[in-house]
């Protein structure tokens, strides 16, 4: 793997690598290193590529797009996507729905009637939404196992 100059300084090619993975585990559903089978370094004269395996049989290329840590440019299965299309693409092929759920419960907003801001709100309210639709997308017996495990505030809501 040639060098490449961030930040001023030259990096070894096992930071490189390093940024590579950092930045696409970003993209995964959950920052883990479970999702992840195989990472290969493919880079030639012509530029920085990395190509990361993930368990389900898909791939994803990294071509280092600029100079600084963290700007690279990535394919899913050779296509060029943006980086919300191969999140929710992932999501959607590699967790569970209750999983998914349950990892967008820790963002709902109890409290959007006292926010001030017209745009927050709006934010708030089409958050929650979303939490709602996934709920009722569950089957009936996902949707008994995670009322079970919500705190009796939540339990109100979602009911």
């Amino acid at each position: 793997m040639r060098h490449i100059k961030l930040f001023e300084n030259w990096a070894a090619p096992e930071k490189i690598k390093q940024d590579a993975v950092i930045t696409a585990k970003r993209l995964l559903p959950t920052f883990d290193d479970r999702w992840i089978s195989d990472v290969i370094d493919q880079s030639s004269e012509k530029g920085t590529k990395i190509k990361i395996e993930l368990i389900s049989g898909d791939f994803i290329h990294a071509f280092k797009s600029g100079k600084w840590v963290g700007s690279w440019d990535f394919y899913l299965n050779k296509k060029k996507k943006t980086e919300r299309e191969i999140t929710d693409y992932l999501e959607t092929k590699l967790m569970k729905p209750l999983d998914m759920f349950y990892t967008y419960l820790k963002g709902y907003n109890l409290y959007t009637e006292y926010i001030d801001d017209g745009n927050e709100r709006k934010a708030a309210n089409a958050n929650n939404k979303l939490i709602h639709d996934k709920f009722n997308k569950l089957s009936d017996s996902d949707k008994e196992i995670a009322l079970r495990n919500m705190d009796d505030t939540l339990k109100r809501i979602f009911k």
